[in-house]
């Protein structure tokens, strides 16, 4: 009698063997979770936060607070009113 499988599928049964096979020791339930969040990350370790509110739209506060080490920044717009397509 003649084998009816295709050789493309014993082709990817083999590749995702060797795919579990050698990529277990990598895949731990035990593992720590990933945050995207870097803010609610340190939180999660006990860590404070630091941060600013800022009141100055102008591009030279916005250069200076992107260099910072601060974890976040809150833009007040409450007092004034900007439009966004033209910058200070």
């Amino acid at each position: 009698m003649r084998d009816t499988r295709s050789p493309f599928a014993v082709t990817m049964l083999a590749a995702a063997l060797v795919t579990i096979w050698f990529g277990a020791p990598y895949l731990s339930a035990q593992a720590p979770p990933v945050r995207l969040n870097a803010a609610i990350d340190k939180l999660s370790r006990g860590k404070s936060l630091a941060g600013a509110i800022v009141y100055d739209f102008s591009t030279y506060a916005a250069a200076q607070f992107s260099q910072s080490d601060l974890d976040f920044v809150i833009l007040d717009m409450e007092p004034r009113v900007m439009a966004f397509e033209r910058p200070e």
